[in-house]
């Protein structure tokens, strides 16, 4: 099944620009975005829905503890939690 999301605000300011990005343009889209919508792992450009080439957004396993983390995780200062 797919999980639908909207659009970034930088991938709109991108496309109402006319800067595509490089990556999208070279790959095929794999059909017309819905109400502004693409399956997820896809972005909307153009009104088209081309697959991402953001890396997926890992999930938090928990904070970090003094900046630290479970081996095999890191820790994102910015947001004080630890990622795979």
């Amino acid at each position: 099944m797919y999980s639908w999301k909207m659009p970034t605000k930088s991938r709109l300011q991108d496309e109402k620009s006319g800067g595509i990005e490089t990556s999208a343009k070279s790959s095929s889209a794999v059909g017309p975005c819905v109400n502004g919508l693409c399956p997820n792992g896809y972005d909307c450009i153009g009104n088209k829905c081309y697959k991402s080439n953001k890396n997926p957004v890992a999930k938090a396993i928990g904070p970090c503890v003094n900046l630290r983390c479970p081996a095999g995780y890191k820790c994102n200062l910015s947001d004080n939690q630890c990622y795979a």
